[in-house]
């Protein structure tokens, strides 16, 4: 689909009237979460697909449900970062993701995102999911060298618009107004994903 196509299906999907308020995101009419954004992107054949802040491969797993054609890579260092987890119990977190994505065509990479977007080639993804370190210093290099690589009229999203660290809000709002994204989304739950269409 090209970037109107993917306008289209995406107010279609979530059900979404053409009334919004410039440079504010629209938000689904029912009560839609980020797995009917899965659901969305199985459905319309976003084969390929990144997912840079993994945990416990639990959406990453949903990602591989609702589209048995994907091609998925899983990218998180399981690292010790502010001291929020001690290594041992990152460790403990990568085995289990391991675990729940076996049955799956997902690529884990074990490595920080900015190490390896360098490998995938500009215009490659269908889409890429970030939910990686919320700090507006991360998520602000995330979105802009993860961005590159999604193909025209390919979806960037980033979960925990609200509810998470204020970075999350702020890079994106930052990103779509310096891009001139004036129609972008939003799910509708407590720690919403915002999302919105390569041009």
């Amino acid at each position: 689909m090209n970037a109107k196509e993917t306008h289209i299906a995406i107010s279609r999907h979530f059900h979404l009237s053409n009334k919004s308020l410039a440079n504010l995101p629209h938000c689904a009419s029912q009560r839609f979460n980020r797995n009917d954004l899965a659901r969305f992107l199985g459905k319309h054949s976003f084969n390929k697909g990144a997912e840079i802040g993994v945990r416990r491969g639990r959406f990453s797993a949903i990602l591989c449900k609702t589209n048995l054609n994907i091609e998925l890579f899983c990218i998180d260092p399981w690292s010790a970062i502010d001291n929020k987890y001690p290594q041992e119990r990152q460790d403990q977190i990568y085995e289990y993701a391991v675990n729940v994505l076996a049955p799956y065509n997902a690529k884990i990479v074990r490595r920080a995102s900015l190490d390896v977007v360098k490998y995938f080639e500009d215009n490659s993804f269908d889409f890429i999911y970030i939910d990686g370190n919320h700090r507006f210093d991360y998520v602000c290099p995330d979105i802009i060298y993860w961005s590159q690589k999604v193909r025209s009229g390919g979806i960037v999203a980033v979960h925990d618009f609200y509810g998470g660290e204020p970075g999350v809000q702020k890079a994106v709002e930052a990103y779509v107004h310096a891009h001139y994204i004036s129609h972008w989304y939003m799910t509708k739950e407590l720690a919403p994903t915002a999302f919105w269409v390569k041009p």
